[in-house]
């Protein structure tokens, strides 16, 4: 009942500028006062104010990014004193080494976050307005890609860490284009089917893909061949992973308003909702294959032992939740029982 009612919310949200007694098919509609309204043009002059706002955003984080770059040049250089050659030598490779990671890292984290928001906007619209499911069955597609997520989250990081990071990130790129593939055909039993896909992906998405940045950190001194103990190298490392973090943040803002522009785009064009996850997937195979020519793979330390330890853990927890659920759903209906009972009981003495 409470995902129906966040999917009926979702549904006015998105819809509800449309719903709007004024707002009509054609360019003249009338308000209760017989005034005139332009729609085309005052959506257009929204659309033309959100790109403003969009546009002094970029700028405003780009001089952001040119002087913190600034800045940490300035810092560096003060903190070179009282080092010897060889330990900058070591700093100045392990730099450039990790720019390089974090462009790499950047450019596949932008690419899949966009893949992803570009079909957040338009899956109720899709399943609701273009394949006209119930609000029912559009409830049960919902849950099913949330359980999947659920059910499939504890052990994501096990399988990364036994099967590799990169691997799983790649298989990510099939399942979640696989989910969009699915997602044309308005069958019920095959939107399941990417439902299911859609939360596995979800899973790996928000897990995997920051983990294998970690790893491919920490990995940097042994690629470059000098000691993660030298002078100053844990903490240049430290701060290269909060750097990196903190443009990723950055690239998924920038990337969610620009993808939400280029959605509504492909929507007004097509005149449908599928447009955008078609775009999605496609976007999605590329990165597969970027991921196969710039990662390395890299693992979990005791991966293969401790794989069953894990999961078994992990799944004690999922148990422990879902019995959580389980009493407070039956506290609130014994709680609702016992004011049903109250009410009629004052109805029956009055």
């Amino acid at each position: 009942m409470y995902v129906y009612k966040i999917t009926q919310k979702y549904n006015m949200e998105l819809n509800g500028f449309s719903r709007l007694p004024w707002v009509r098919v054609g360019k003249q509609s009338e308000f209760s006062d017989s005034r005139t309204f332009d729609c085309d043009t005052t959506i257009a002059s929204m659309a033309g104010f959100f790109e403003i706002q969009l546009g002094v955003l970029a700028s405003f984080c780009g001089i952001a990014m040119i002087f913190e770059r600034y800045s940490l040049k300035t810092g560096s250089e003060n903190r070179t004193a009282g080092r010897n050659d060889e330990d900058e030598i070591h700093l100045g490779g392990l730099s450039k080494a990790s720019d390089s990671l974090a462009i790499r890292y950047l450019g596949i984290y932008a690419i899949v976050m966009g893949s992803d928001w570009l079909q957040g906007p338009y899956v109720y619209s899709l399943y609701r307005e273009q394949y006209r499911f119930t609000e029912r069955q559009v409830a049960i597609l919902f849950v099913t890609g949330f359980i999947a997520a659920g059910t499939s989250g504890p052990f994501v990081g096990v399988w990364a860490d036994q099967h590799g990071r990169k691997k799983l990130c790649r298989i990510f790129c099939l399942t979640y284009a696989g989910s969009c593939l699915v997602i044309q055909q308005p069958f019920f039993p095959l939107l399941l089917v990417g439902r299911l896909l859609g939360g596995i992906s979800t899973a790996i998405l928000f897990s995997v893909f920051e983990s294998w940045l970690v790893a491919a950190y920490q990995g940097l001194p042994a690629a470059l061949a000098f000691s993660s103990t030298a002078p100053g190298v844990k903490d240049a490392i430290s701060k290269a992973l909060s750097r990196t973090m903190g443009h990723a943040s950055l690239v998924n803002g920038i990337v969610a308003a620009v993808a939400g522009i280029v959605a509504n785009w492909i929507v007004e064009q097509t005149s449908g909702f599928r447009g955008p996850f078609m775009l999605s997937g496609a976007l999605l195979v590329l990165t597969f294959f970027i991921i196969g020519t710039q990662w390395d793979e890299n693992y979990g330390t005791g991966a293969s032992s401790g794989t069953v330890a894990v999961a078994g853990g992990e799944l004690t927890k999922l148990k422990q939740a879902i019995g959580l659920v389980r009493r407070g759903m039956v506290h609130v209906s014994s709680s609702e029982h016992t004011a049903n009972e109250n009410i009629q009981s004052q109805h029956i003495s009055s």
